[in-house]
């Protein structure tokens, strides 16, 4: 039975707006989630800074810390050099996201939505460091701890979105190489078998 809910049945530009809106609406929830739970966790920690509380016994702990640099901490207190390369890897993100999104494949749209959503979530917080405001003025919130691994950085939920959706975006264009290598080595061992097909009929000919 023609499934009625399935969206192969539409044209293809309502099929292309329809999923458009849902990945859109998937960015939203990763960025509230990243932004609210910066908030929740400043205003529960801000009074225990540097202190670690246990969240998943013997995998994570929270730790409420401020990275006024990029990942570890590397160009501490480049304000506006951060607050520069966060703009232009937002607007990078934001060009793929409006004017490429439905050509690309999904694993490849998972991606840029994941990295999109941890652009602009720690995007904020380096504009609210930069003008000295609110809750950012120390910096990026960071509060999340490998409690098995306490030399490795705090992060937050923008960190882990932008570096899975990165990962993601790698492996996707990886295999997709690899895919097209394999293509084009069964084409030319296809052209070569014809060529050979050709020279035995001209031979049989002669």
């Amino acid at each position: 039975m023609r499934d009625v809910f399935s969206l192969k049945y539409l044209p293809k530009k309502k099929r292309e707006i329809i999923s458009f809106s849902i990945y859109f609406f998937i960015f939203i929830l990763l960025f509230l989630s990243d932004l609210l739970t910066k908030i929740f966790m400043y205003n529960a920690l801000i009074d225990k800074k540097g202190m670690s509380f246990v969240a998943i016994p013997y995998l994570f702990d929270m730790t409420l810390v401020f990275n006024n640099g990029a990942a570890w901490n590397m160009l501490s207190d480049q304000r506006w050099l951060l607050a520069t390369i966060s703009v232009v890897g937002f607007l990078l993100f934001f060009y793929v996201f409006i004017f490429l999104f439905t050509k690309l494949k999904r694993a490849d749209k998972i991606g840029v939505i994941l990295a999109a959503a941890g652009s602009v979530g720690n995007l904020i917080d380096r504009m609210g460091f930069s003008f000295n405001a609110g809750i950012y003025k120390n910096g990026v919130i960071d509060f999340i701890q490998f409690h098995f691994w306490k030399s490795f950085p705090v992060f937050n939920l923008a960190d882990t979105f932008l570096v899975l959706g990165v990962i993601l975006l790698v492996i996707s264009n990886v295999i997709y190489l690899i895919k097209q290598s394999g293509k084009s080595q069964k084409q030319i061992e296809a052209s070569d078998l014809q060529d050979k097909l050709k020279d035995c009929e001209k031979n049989k000919s002669e």
